[in-house]
């Protein structure tokens, strides 16, 4: 048996430090909040969520998706001139792919303009937006590849540069130069550029730049079915803001992106972190079948982390966006939970992706997708006429659990990872009925943020009374030093 103790300690060190990074970069964006919702308009928000989503769409068409094979690859080739070849592949792909996604925006920004819109009013604004689909093409994989090397502070010390000089550039042109929606697309695209510079140039002296025709097509096979995949992904997850802004208005549309974001707030407090290190580890693992450590070690780590992170933003949002926020953003709190929800149940299918990536054949992960987008379009057109902000968090949940079942049912013939499902769900009711008790806790905020505390607490003593010994230890390895 190997030391599996020492292996997870450092899986979960380099977790914590990823968690350390995600941690304060959302706490600077956070810090901001304020003054975006008292500068920007629900309808600015709106404006800049659409267009966002816009270059995400283009990008995603266009994309190749080149750095979730860089993992798989740099693990099956023998030397490290080979190991430098699969990186200078992913960053050629990735760069030229990209650019020709800036160009389609360039020359068809009137009319893409008018169809996110109604009107051609941001037009010069989306074709400066598109520039930084090219430009952010130049730092993803060479942060790919700075988490390969399993360098994880020089990973987030990037990702920190990115977040203190944009949202610099956000305050000075947005709050000092009162530049509003411009002032982000601004900040957005010379904030991308510098950080797209500075990997370039690390990427270059350690890799250089070279193609190999044979393992360029190989990548490329196996992360087509990934492109598809990523296409239905982001329907599901920004699909609804189209819908909002056709069966309601921009207010919605940016009150429900403010919900969303605590969504994917979640994600990138508990998930980014973990699978940052996990991406590596699991196919160490799958390598090394004699360790004591197991798949369902990590898997129970991580979801009763995703529950309890899940349940700590549910359950302050009140208090939080009466701090955070100017009173017209204030129903997003009712409407985020059901977001939470259903990012804990697609994250849980992300985790159980892995036998699929195992095997090699990713058009299966496609599948479960397209399923996904199939059915929140259902959800979409029947919900959001009817039920507004609502109808679309829960056409999210529908899609979520589609997916989750589908990954399943094509996953484990693959590979069991022996999962424990029953304690799992058990962890997530018990979660559920602490956020509705907390709805009923009134009074004073000191009472009502101390009575939430002692639920949060209640959680995670569960938690710990039901993990195994090597979850234990892996909790514990999060917080020591």
């Amino acid at each position: 048996m190997t030391n599996s103790p020492r292996q997870l300690s450092k899986t979960v060190n380099h977790a914590r430090v990823y968690a350390l990074g995600t941690v304060l970069r959302n706490v600077v964006s956070f810090l901001m909040l304020p003054i975006y919702t008292r500068y920007l308009s629900p309808a600015d928000y709106g404006t800049i969520e659409l267009m966002s989503m816009l270059l995400d769409i283009v990008g995603l068409i266009v994309g190749l998706r080149v750095e979730d094979a860089i993992f798989k690859f740099y693990h099956q080739v023998k030397t490290p001139g080979e190991q430098r070849l699969v990186i200078s592949n992913a960053l050629v792909a990735a760069v030229v792919s990209n650019l020709i996604g800036t160009i389609f925006i360039l020359i068809f920004s009137g009319p893409l303009t008018i169809l996110m819109f109604g009107d051609d009013t941001h037009r010069n604004l989306t074709a400066i937006f598109g520039l930084t689909l090219m430009l952010q093409s130049l730092a993803i994989i060479p942060m790919a590849y700075i988490r390969v090397q399993q360098r994880p502070w020089l990973y987030i010390g990037l990702s920190l540069l990115r977040v203190v000089l944009q949202l610099s550039l956000n305050i000075y042109l947005v709050v000092v130069k009162d530049m509003k929606v411009e002032g982000v697309v601004y900040s957005a695209v010379i904030s991308t550029f510098v950080i797209g510079a500075v990997s370039l140039v690390y990427l270059y002296r350690h890799v250089g730049f070279a193609t190999d025709r044979v393992l360029m097509r190989g990548m490329l096979n196996f992360s087509f079915p990934l492109v598809l995949a990523s296409i239905a992904s982001f329907y599901s997850a920004y699909g609804d803001r189209y819908f909002l802004r056709i069966y309601d208005d921009l207010t919605d549309v940016g009150i429900y992106s403010l919900a969303y974001k605590f969504g994917f707030l979640l994600v990138a407090l508990v998930w980014d972190p973990f699978t940052k290190s996990w991406d590596v580890r699991r196919y160490e693992l799958l390598a090394n079948p004699d360790t004591d450590e197991t798949y369902n070690d990590n898997f129970m780590v991580m979801i009763g982390a995703l529950i309890f992170g899940g349940l700590g933003i549910a359950i302050f949002l009140d208090e939080i966006l009466m701090i955070m926020s100017s009173p017209e953003y204030w129903p997003a709190a009712s409407v985020a939970p059901i977001i939470l929800l259903a990012y804990v149940v697609q994250q849980a299918g992300s985790f159980n992706c892995f036998p699929i990536f195992a095997r090699g054949d990713t058009k299966d992960i496609a599948k479960g997708h397209w399923i996904c987008a199939v059915v929140i379009t259902i959800g979409y057109l029947t919900l959001i006429p009817r039920y507004g902000m609502y109808g679309a968090a829960w056409s999210t949940l529908g899609g979520f659990l589609a997916y989750f079942t589908w990954i399943i049912y094509k996953g484990r013939p693959l590979l069991d990872m022996k999962l424990s499902w029953n304690k799992a769900a058990l962890l997530l009711a018990f979660a559920i009925l602490l956020y509705l008790i907390s709805l009923l806790i009134g009074g004073p905020i000191y009472l009502r943020i101390a009575g939430k505390v002692v639920l949060a607490c209640l959680y995670a003593a569960v938690f710990w009374l039901s993990a195994g010994g090597l979850q234990r230890h892996m909790m514990l390895s999060f917080f020591r030093k």
